[in-house]
C-alpha cells in the first residue's frame, strides 16, 4: 500500500491476478459489483496463456469500465459485460474486500445456505477465513450448516488462518459431538503451537465430553511450548467442565510434556478443586512429584490444602508429598496448612 494507493495479487498454478487502485472502492447495493471508484481500480489476470485487462475509473457520479483481452480493447455488449463481472468477482473473492459486507448482502438474498456456496468459490485461505468468520458471527447456524462449514475448513492449509477461522466458530456457534470432534480434526492439521492454543481455548468454553474431549486433550498433548500447552490446559480445566477421568487425563498428558516446574504448578493448582476424585488425586500427586523446585510444590500443596479439610486419607497423601520438600522453610509452610 503506498498513500492512498492499494495492491493485490494472487497465483495459483497458472492463473495469475493482480489489482492496484487509488482511493476508496464502493460495491454496489448487491455486493457484487463496483458502484463507486475515488480514482481508479484496473485489474488484470492471465491464464491459458491469455490475458484480461479491466480498467474502472470514476465517471461522474458513476464509473466507466474499460476491458482489453490480449492488450485490444474490446466494444461494449453482453459478452464484454460478463468477462468484466467475472474479473470484477475474482478480485472481490480472491482479495476478501468488503467480506463483511458481502456476506451481509448474500444472507439476505440466500440466508446461510448461500454465503456456504460462496466459500466455495473462494480460494485464498484469506478470504475463505474472512467468509467463515463473518458467516459465524452472523447469527444462530443450524446444526447442518454448522458441520458443513467446518467441514469447508479443511480446505485451509495456513495455521493462522485455521485457528482464526475455527476460533471464529467454536466462539459464535453451539457445536455438537460429531462436529466437535470434525473441528479437532481440522484442527489436528496445525503445526503452530500459538494457533492450537488458540482454538483450545476457543473450544474450551463448549461442551467437551467422550470422544471429544479426549480428542481435545490429544491436541494439546501435541503443543511444545510450555507456555501455550499450560494455557490451554488452564482454559479447559477453567471451562471446559471436564469430568474427573479427564481431569485425569489432562494432567498425566501435560505432565508428559511441561518440563517447566512454574507451568506445572499453575496447572496443578488450576486442578486442585477436582481433588476429591480418587483419580484425580492420583495423577495429580504423580505430577507434583514431577515438580523440584520446593516452592513450587510448596504453593501447589498450599492450593490443595482446603479440598482435604474433610478428606483425612487426602490429607494423609498431601502430608507425605509434604515431607519430599527439601527446603525446611516451604516443607513446614506446607504441613502447615494441611493441618
Amino acid at each position: 500500500m503506498r498513500g492512498d494507493a492499494s495492491e493485490f495479487s494472487l497465483r495459483e498454478g497458472d492463473l495469475a491476478l493482480k489489482a492496484d487502485w487509488r482511493g476508496k472502492l464502493k460495491l454496489d447495493k448487491d455486493g457484487n459489483g463496483i458502484a463507486f471508484v475515488e480514482d481508479y481500480l484496473e485489474i488484470e489476470l492471465q491464464r491459458d496463456g491469455e490475458r484480461e485487462r479491466l480498467r474502472v475509473e470514476k465517471d461522474g457520479r458513476g464509473v466507466e469500465k474499460t476491458y482489453w483481452r490480449d492488450d485490444e480493447e474490446q466494444e461494449p455488449g453482453k459478452e464484454t459485460a460478463a468477462h468484466i463481472d467475472d474479473l470484477v468477482m475474482r478480485f472481490l473473492r480472491a482479495g476478501a474486500f468488503e467480506a463483511d459486507m458481502r456476506v451481509e448482502k448474500i444472507l439476505e438474498a440466500g440466508g446461510p445456505d448461500a454465503v456456504l456456496t460462496e466459500i466455495d468459490e473462494l480460494t485464498s485461505d484469506y478470504a475463505i477465513r474472512r467468509y467463515s468468520a463473518a458467516l459465524s458471527k452472523s447469527g444462530a447456524l443450524t446444526p447442518v450448516q454448522v458441520d458443513a462449514l467446518i467441514e469447508k475448513l479443511g480446505r485451509l492449509e495456513g495455521d493462522h488462518d485455521i485457528a482464526q477461522a475455527l476460533a471464529a466458530v467454536a466462539e459464535h456457534q453451539e457445536i455438537g459431538d460429531a462436529a466437535m470432534l470434525t473441528l479437532l480434526s481440522v484442527a489436528g492439521e496445525i503445526g503452530g503451537d500459538y494457533e492450537k492454543r488458540r482454538v483450545l481455548k476457543a473450544i474450551a468454553t463448549r461442551p467437551l465430553a467422550g470422544d471429544a474431549a479426549a480428542e481435545a486433550v490429544a491436541l494439546l498433548s501435541t503443543i511444545d511450548s510450555n507456555h501455550d500447552i499450560r494455557v490451554s490446559a488452564e482454559a479447559l480445566l477453567t471451562y471446559a467442565e471436564f469430568n474427573a477421568a479427564q481431569t485425569a487425563q489432562l494432567i498425566e498428558a501435560v505432565a508428559e510434556e511441561i518440563d517447566s516446574d512454574h507451568d506445572l504448578r499453575l496447572i496443578l493448582t488450576k486442578a486442585a478443586p477436582q481433588l476429591g476424585s480418587a483419580v484425580v488425586a492420583g495423577a495429580w500427586l504423580a505430577t507434583l512429584d514431577e515438580i523440584d523446585s520446593d516452592y513450587d510444590k510448596r504453593v501447589a500443596l498450599e492450593a490443595a490444602a482446603a479440598m482435604a479439610e474433610n478428606d483425612e486419607r487426602l490429607r494423609e497423601r498431601l502430608r507425605e508429598a509434604a515431607q519430599t520438600i527439601d527446603s525446611d522453610y516451604d516443607r513446614e509452610r506446607a504441613l502447615k496448612a494441611l493441618k
